[in-house]
């Protein structure tokens, strides 16, 4: 039984130990030549396979990253009209910040005019959906607007609820048409941060200590991005501008 135990497993190295055993360890040089030769030969076995399986896993890894940072647009008509700038964000821009007055009232305007547009059957049907038709059209279009068009509405539903009595004088705190407008104020901020979430601005920001709101306190603050790739508005602002309708062209509920 000892005997037997002795015998290895490789072959080639069985037979050797086997003549080796019954001829007392004569040609013991041959036989440990042989078990380096398999050893060498196990090595370099095990080292391609395994910078195989490093192979693989760079593989799936690469796959995986590709499938998710080159997934394809949903569709939108405005897709083929995008162009990009680089610039940079204006920290504190006077017309849109502070008290509400009239510069701003018109740049809220000349951002939300023209946003109401007219969609062809073909382009409801690319992005699966429906809309209300345009009277005294053939072939008939549809109206529709894109999603920008109504986060720059939520922007001025914030500013008026924040601003409220400014806005709303003459209606009371605790009144329907209160809670009307703060449901609406939720429903932009709620739908504001999906938006922001979905279209995720990865501009960095770096840290700064400056004073606090009293001027003396050290706090910390973030600066300013620096520039950044974005939408060109103007050329999309065309876009919208040449397929704009009035509200009033919706044909009516039947």
């Amino acid at each position: 039984m000892e005997r037997d135990e002795e015998i290895p497993f490789l072959e080639g190295e069985k037979r050797c130990r086997h003549t080796e055993l019954e001829s007392e360890r004569s040609d013991s040089p041959k036989c440990q030549r042989k078990q380096q030769r398999w050893l060498w030969i196990s090595a370099v076995m095990n080292a391609i396979l395994f910078k195989a399986c490093l192979f693989l896993v760079f593989l799936m890894t690469f796959k995986q990253t590709r499938d998710t940072s080159t997934i394809s647009e949903t569709y939108s008509p405005v897709n083929n009209a995008i162009e990009y700038e680089y610039r940079r964000t204006i920290a504190n821009d006077t017309t849109m910040v502070g008290q509400p007055n009239p510069a701003w009232e018109s740049r809220m305007s000349n951002l939300l005019n023209n946003t109401l547009l007219s969609i062809s059957q073909t382009e409801l049907d690319l992005a699966n959906t429906t809309s209300i038709p345009v009277q005294s059209t053939n072939p008939t279009q549809y109206a529709g607007g894109l999603g920008i068009a109504h986060n720059i509405h939520c922007v001025k539903k914030l500013k008026q609820f924040l601003y409220f009595s400014h806005f709303y004088p003459d209606v009371e705190i605790g009144s329907s048409h209160y809670d009307y407008l703060q449901y609406h104020a939720d429903h932009c901020l709620n739908f504001i941060l999906q938006s922001m979430m979905c279209h995720m601005d990865t501009s960095l920001y770096t840290l700064v200590w400056a004073p606090g709101e009293d001027g003396k306190t050290m706090v910390v603050k973030h600066r300013e991005p620096g520039v950044q790739k974005c939408v060109n508005w103007d050329k999309a602002k065309e876009w919208m501008e040449e397929r704009s309708i009035s509200s009033d062209m919706m044909v009516g509920p039947s």
